[in-house]
């Protein structure tokens, strides 16, 4: 009974964790189920958006804020994350705006035109990351200016290194390190905690 009783904490504990961060289309509809009567509605793009908005302010006003958090964790840390391509450094406050800055870096070289490959480009998945429809999208946020091209979000550190890889594959162009990290370095962490989180679910069946 006790490993089942472990085996539904650590499951409920993962789905909700995910959820926050990246929260699905189902998940923001059963929220809205709850208040709003017409199905079709419900099933509103704006409105999901609104829930998934909601769902990380959420999180953001319940993470505990722990005295001198600032300096034992420096990398957690709004401003934090050095994004360096070639000979330019840059302080930015998450892996998504290191992914932004090497975007924005794309589009002033190769200028708007080329830069719209970014709409067709396999990077492996079945939804888009990248489309001139932000309902297309989870939680679109439009690319710098000029653009006319909305993104994804949220971007983690793994999966934002696929796409950087990617992009640099495509365009021919340098790749940047993250916290003097490689690209494939910050994917394979990725992966081992993946893994590690894999073996904990195991350990308690």
């Amino acid at each position: 009974m006790l490993s089942i009783r472990n085996q539904i904490k650590t499951a409920t504990k993962d789905f909700l964790t995910q959820q926050f961060e990246s929260p699905t289309e189902d998940f923001a509809q059963f929220i809205l189920s709850s208040i709003i009567e017409e199905v079709q509605e419900a099933g509103s793009q704006q409105y999901i958006d609104y829930v998934k908005q909601a769902l990380k302010e959420f999180l953001n006003e319940q993470l505990p804020k722990t005295p001198g958090e600032e300096n034992d964790k420096p990398n957690n840390t709004k401003g934090n994350r050095t994004f360096k391509f070639e000979d330019e450094e840059y302080k930015l406050g998450s892996y998504e705006k290191c992914l932004y800055k090497y975007l924005e870096i794309l589009f002033n070289r190769y200028g708007k035109e080329k830069f719209g490959d970014v709409l067709h480009i396999n990077f492996g998945q079945q939804k888009p990351y990248f489309s001139k429809n932000r309902y297309e999208l989870n939680d679109a946020q439009e690319i710098g200016v000029d653009t006319d091209i909305f993104i994804k979000h949220p971007f983690g550190p793994g999966l934002m290194a696929k796409v950087i890889k990617t992009l640099a594959n495509h365009f021919k162009c340098e790749l940047p390190t993250v916290d003097n990290q490689t690209m494939d370095e910050l994917i394979a962490q990725k992966k081992l905690e993946q893994e590690n989180r894999q073996r904990r679910r195991t350990s308690v069946k």
